[in-house]
C-alpha cells in the first residue's frame, strides 16, 4: 500500500509538470490552456489528496 501511495504521488507530480509546459503563455484565453490548467488543478487536487491520505495513514 505504501508503495501504491509512493507511486501515485508521483506520477501526479509529473501530470503537474506536463501540464505547466503545456501552457502557451502568450495566449493565455486559448482553448489549449484551458485543459491545461484543468489537468494541473486536477493534479494539485489528486496530490493533495493522497498526501491526505499518507498522512492519515500513519496516525492510525
Amino acid at each position: 500500500m505504501k508503495l501504491t501511495i509512493n507511486l501515485f504521488i508521483i506520477i501526479s507530480i509529473f501530470l503537474f509538470v506536463f501540464n505547466l509546459f503545456q501552457i502557451n503563455f502568450k495566449q493565455l484565453s486559448d482553448d489549449q490552456n484551458t485543459i491545461a490548467f484543468i489537468g494541473i488543478f486536477a493534479s494539485v487536487s489528486a496530490l493533495l489528496i493522497l498526501l491526505i491520505f499518507k498522512a492519515s495513514k500513519k496516525l492510525f
